[in-house]
Parts: structure tokens; sequence; C-alpha cells
């Protein structure tokens, strides 16, 4: 029985990190680079491509709705749901397969 606790405990403790997308401007103007964590307790952080600098941290509860068109990936949060003050969606952009398979980690932490 033990071990199966400590399995999942090893699963809520890890997160899913994706490189190659972009965190795309309030203005759409302009795409930074970027990485990408998702995990059960993390929740969405959008992290410096060094990953040592958190420009956005997003609790899992926070998340309203979730879409994706081709090579954008969006996340609409319910309001403060981003940070202190700001309920800006997130926009993300990068290769399909990218944005696919971060769908399909958001969407399965968040029915979790």
């Amino acid at each position: 029985m033990a071990s199966r606790s400590s399995a999942a405990q090893a699963l809520s403790d890890r997160s899913d990190r994706f490189t190659g997308l972009f965190l795309v401007s309030q203005s759409g103007d302009d795409a930074d680079p970027c990485l990408v964590d998702v995990g059960l307790r993390t929740g969405v952080k959008v992290l410096s491509t060094s990953g040592s600098r958190v420009i956005r941290d997003i609790a899992l509860q926070n998340i309203e709705k979730w879409d994706t068109r081709g090579s954008l990936f969006t996340l609409e949060l319910k309001k403060g749901g981003g940070r202190a003050g700001c309920s800006d969606d997130l926009v993300l952009t990068g290769p399909p397969l990218s944005v696919s398979a971060l769908l399909d980690t958001v969407v399965c932490c968040c029915v979790q």
C-alpha cells in the first residue's frame, strides 16, 4: 500500500517542460521565446528561456477555458487568475505539435 501512495505522490510532483514556444504580447505584435512547465502541483508556469525567471504563474483552478487554433494556444483565465491584479489571458505560439502536446498536458492536469 505504501508503494501506491508514493507512486501517486511521484506523479503529482511531476511536471512536463515544453520548449520552442513563444509568449505573445498583449498587443499581439511581439512574441518572446519561453519555456512552459505544466504540473498538477505547479500549474502552468511560463519561464524565461534559461528557466531562471518566472514570467507567468497560473494555478490550474484559475484556468477557465483553453483553445488551440493551429500554432496558437490560449488559456482564458478567471479574473485575477494569472497573477495578482492581472486577468490577462495567456497566449502562446509555437510548432503545432508542441502546441497540441501542451494542450493535452494542460487538459489532463485540469481534469485530475
